[in-house]
């Protein structure tokens, strides 16, 4: 792991906002990408609030390889690609605070949609960011993504912004959350950047992402979560598999028995349906000290596009606008859920 220079260290001390492009043409890192993390490491050693484990482990690629070091070595090429392209499935993130913390579990956004809840969307964010220990932790979909050569013409012409504008509406939102250390990750999705990573191999969203210096995943994720004295597990994706249609909670209750048996918190995005529900599972675990408790939330998340969209009417029905809010508990093993924020704000604010 490369070394950070002193005058490195001692700049972003003085100039915490300073941002990784601005530090690399002062001459102070070899590259925009090298001075967000060393700034990162930096940061946390200084007492910031978020502290990513795995995610600060990547190597950079101007940290491995000269230009002319490539060629000569092309049996590490995939090493290399690797740190372009970081496939990450584990996180352990540790939140600096004896206080609860809340996640605003948001999918779907559908940003640049015809039917869009732009108002509402913005309402959240503003909360978010206006209320200590609450976070941003976004599943997927979060622009509409449909490419001009997308199978149903119709669905790309109803679209408000091109792709691009699409692009920096994400950007500025991203660029919000992450000055005020609320963004967590992000996570692929079929509208967030699936699409065109079949077309074209590169996947813009986890771009943008990786951009603002946080963890993202591109399938199922497991994140171990550290808050206080207690430590929980989250199992997360845009979708996992299965799907009934007597039950919203089957892909959770089949992700927990088969992938996820120590999770405290299944979640998913992508079927614009919301419900959330606290269940038991492995009692003998618990009695055998294995487990903490027997208590799993498993959270399905709605949507913010709504509106009576030709694509979506076509099989499905419109969809339910509602980001749930969990609240984890720093010294007992409890996690609290709403889908009303100003009760997760009191929580926050005055103590559970």
């Amino acid at each position: 792991m490369q070394h950070i220079p002193d005058t490195f260290i001692e700049y972003v001390k003085r100039n915490p906002e300073v941002s990784g492009t601005s530090l690399f043409n002062k001459g102070l890192a070899p590259s925009p990408r090298t001075a967000r993390r060393w700034k990162g490491r930096v940061l946390e050693s200084s007492g910031r609030v978020i502290k990513y484990k795995n995610f600060r482990e990547i190597e950079s690629p101007e940290e491995i390889y000269t230009f002319e070091e490539l060629l000569d070595r092309a049996d590490e090429h995939a090493r290399y690609f690797n740190t372009l392209d970081p496939i990450l499935t584990h996180e352990e993130i540790t939140f600096q605070t004896d206080k609860p913390v809340g996640i605003l579990f948001p999918s779907c956004a559908h940003l640049g949609g015809r039917y869009t809840y732009y108002k509402q969307i913005r309402a959240l964010m503003d909360q978010v960011l206006d209320t200590p220990n609450l976070f941003w932790g976004p599943l997927g979909d979060d622009i509409e993504g449909f490419r001009p050569d997308f199978f149903d013409k119709r669905a790309s012409m109803e679209m408000i912004y091109t792709l691009p504008e699409q692009w920096q509406l994400l950007t500025g939102m991203l660029d919000r959350l992450a000055s005020k250390q609320k963004l967590l990750w992000g996570v692929a999705s079929q509208h967030g950047g699936d699409w065109d990573s079949r077309k074209t191999g590169v996947n813009p969203v986890k771009r943008i992402y990786l951009e603002h210096d946080v963890p993202f995943f591109d399938g199922q994720a497991y994140v171990k979560l550290h808050v206080g004295s207690q430590t929980y597990q989250i199992a997360m994706a845009h979708e996992f598999p299965g799907s009934s249609i007597y039950n919203k909670m089957h892909p959770h209750t089949r992700a927990l028995l088969f992938n996820f048996p120590m999770a405290d918190v299944i979640v998913q995005g992508d079927k614009h349906t919301y419900g959330f529900a606290e269940d038991t599972h492995y009692v003998w675990e618990v009695e055998a000290g294995n487990r903490p408790s027997p208590f799993v939330w498993k959270i399905q998340v709605g949507t913010a596009k709504t509106g009576p969209d030709p694509y979506t009417i076509k099989n499905w029905s419109v969809g339910v606008f509602e980001w749930p809010i969990l609240v984890f508990d720093p010294n007992n093993h409890q996690v609290y859920a709403t889908r009303n924020i100003n009760h997760a704000r009191h929580w926050l604010l005055n103590g559970l």
